[in-house]
């Protein structure tokens, strides 16, 4: 669905893994979704969903920006494995990436952060905020680059172009690469045996 320059996604990847999920949407930056992913046999930790709100951008490099800020409130349940995330697009979209780097503010993940397949990690306080950061490789030969959060903030602000900038300054991402698209949602893995909600409140992105 388009709405005033944002697509706004329902966004179930894997059919035969997820259960259902249904999305009501008021705007851009209010929506809720109702997921059932619970089907036994089928791995828990695995992403089903990620319903988002989408942003696309033309031939902008990150050098490119003056500015780039999230203001963002979510409220997701006490159950199930989820995280809720930036996904931000560099180079083209999904396999066309050259890298994915994604911003989780709140999460319910049983893993390891970072997890024991990261090729370089470390921490950094962006804008008063403390994050755990890493990278690995994804399926296309680029990079998936994760910031977790840490203390989670189920509402806040994002300086997006603060962390690219400490990307750049890492040497995980160059000030020529070009954002394709910045999304925010969440990442659903399982629900915990039953339906839970997962309720965008409020959304506004800055980006000149």
């Amino acid at each position: 669905m388009a709405v005033d320059g944002y697509l706004i996604n329902n966004n179930v990847h894997k059919p035969d893994l997820a259960g259902e999920q249904t999305m009501y949407v008021y705007g851009p930056g209010s929506w809720y979704v109702v997921a059932n992913h619970s089907k036994p046999g089928v791995p828990p930790g695995a992403i089903k969903s990620y319903p988002d709100t989408q942003r696309n951008f033309a031939d902008r490099t990150i050098d490119s920006f003056t500015q780039i800020v999230a203001e963002y409130s979510m409220t997701n349940p006490p159950a199930g494995e989820w995280n809720a995330a930036f996904d931000v697009w560099i180079g083209g979209i999904g396999s066309k990436s050259t890298a994915e780097v994604m911003v989780w503010t709140d999460h319910r993940y049983n893993g390891v952060i970072p997890p024991p397949n990261a090729e370089m990690s470390s921490t950094v306080v962006i804008d008063g905020q403390y994050f755990n950061a890493w990278w690995r490789r994804n399926g296309n030969g680029g990079r998936y680059i994760a910031l977790a959060m840490n203390p989670r903030k189920s509402s806040g602000s994002v300086d997006l172009l603060k962390v690219f900038r400490w990307l750049v300054q890492m040497g995980w991402l160059k000030g020529t690469d070009k954002v394709a698209a910045i999304e925010y949602g969440v990442e659903i893995a399982n629900t915990a045996g039953g339906e839970q909600t997962f309720r965008l409140n409020e959304y506004t992105l800055t980006a000149n």
